[in-house]
């Protein structure tokens, strides 16, 4: 039975709703400041200039990879049910900008970056840290759009270690948001303008 959009909608906004509770639960268990603190510093504006070129840095280095996949004709979607989900929701541009360009980008960064890459650091390494921080984000977005799909699955990798790293630039998550933002709208249109597609 094929899903409406606004099924799709309300199981996207979820699932953002969940991650955004997760991430301020382990930041209140984890943080020794106030919970308010701790968000005001994670989305602190004080670098604002800083953080846009870091931000626009890191989108090139995501998108470049996302054109290479593309033009080696790597850059596409297994024929399942999660990938028709994906293009038919891209295919709603109201639904699809607010959930899967703008709420992903802010509520995932919050939760990755934000909450997770700075106890993992703690636990391993600055290097491991930002590794096993984008490993978790990708295991996270796997679902049958990726099956055997290995180029698309690696880029959520790429995108976690790009935005892993201008976080620990900027030291908050601006940059981070904007490379994630940019990255989904770009995807999106690379999705409606056909050249990320379904492969029959």
């Amino acid at each position: 039975m094929k899903q409406s959009d606004k099924e799709i909608f309300l199981q996207l906004i979820v699932g953002n709703i969940i991650f955004a509770v997760i991430a301020i639960v382990l930041l209140n268990i984890t943080s020794s400041k106030n919970i308010f603190v701790s968000i005001t510093h994670l989305f602190s504006l004080q670098e604002g200039v800083f953080s846009l070129i870091v931000g626009l840095v890191g989108f090139f280095a995501v998108s470049l990879y996302t054109f290479i996949v593309i033009k080696a004709g790597k850059g596409y979607f297994p024929n399942t049910k999660g990938s028709n989900v994906i293009v038919q929701l891209v295919n709603n541009k109201e639904l699809s900008l607010i959930g899967i360009v703008l709420l992903p980008s802010i509520l995932e960064e919050f939760l990755f970056r934000g909450v997770i890459q700075p106890l993992m650091i703690e636990m391993f390494n600055p290097f491991w840290g930002v590794i096993m921080t984008a490993f978790l984000f990708m295991l996270v977005h796997i679902s049958d759009q990726y099956k055997g799909q290995p180029f698309l699955l690696f880029h959520t990798f790429w995108l976690g270690i790009i935005t892993g790293v201008a976080f620990m630039i900027t030291e908050n998550l601006w940059a981070s948001i904007m490379i994630h933002l940019l990255n989904n709208y770009w995807s999106v249109k690379k999705i409606r303008d056909g050249e990320i597609g379904i492969q029959y």
